[in-house]
């Protein structure tokens, strides 16, 4: 499970609630990987990242924290769209911020 998945509304907003306690360069790539990605997916930020840990190959599970109608179901719209595994691993990437060996 994966509580928290959109950082809080960071993911959303581009602004964590923590600046201090985040690495700033690796932040603006990984937001702009998403955005890429976001364009291409016909989506938002928030879409790519949920449909991301959708086609995680562990199952997680996204747990949203939020209680807005319109923020849920515009959530529940990643579970349609359909990210191929160049753009997942292009995310994967962005978000750790190394190659993988």
């Amino acid at each position: 499970m994966a509580w928290s998945p959109l950082a809080r509304g960071a993911v959303a907003t581009g602004h964590t609630p923590d600046p201090a306690a985040t690495d700033l360069a690796h932040q603006t790539a990984l937001l702009e990987v998403l955005d890429r990605a976001a364009a291409g997916l016909g989506c938002d930020r928030t879409n790519v990242v949920l449909a991301w840990l959708l086609r995680h190959p562990s199952g997680i599970v996204p747990v949203l924290g939020s209680t807005q109608p319109d923020r849920i179901r515009s959530a529940a719209r990643a579970t349609a769209i359909k990210m191929d595994r160049n753009t997942w691993y292009r995310i994967l990437l962005a978000a750790r911020g190394q190659k993988l060996p």
